[in-house]
């Protein structure tokens, strides 16, 4: 998790310089209260940047995908 919150804190800014925006999908509620704010509040700032969009899947569990014939 330390890796997540650095790469927030250096990229966002640079991120949101380049119209980049960043979502994050998956189930948050596993992560400590200080990610999960990072992760609003880097959504939020880069919510109506336009150029490219990073999606991250974080804490995505299997159990989401749906395989035909399972």
């Amino acid at each position: 998790m330390r890796l997540f919150v650095t790469a927030l804190e250096r990229e966002v800014a640079k991120m949101h310089a380049n119209s980049i925006r960043l979502k994050v999908v998956g189930d948050l509620t596993r992560f400590d209260a200080k990610l999960q704010k990072m992760i609003c509040d880097a959504e939020r700032r880069t919510a109506n940047n336009a150029r490219l969009t990073v999606t991250i899947c974080a804490n995505y569990g299997g159990r989401w995908e749906h395989h035909a014939g399972d």
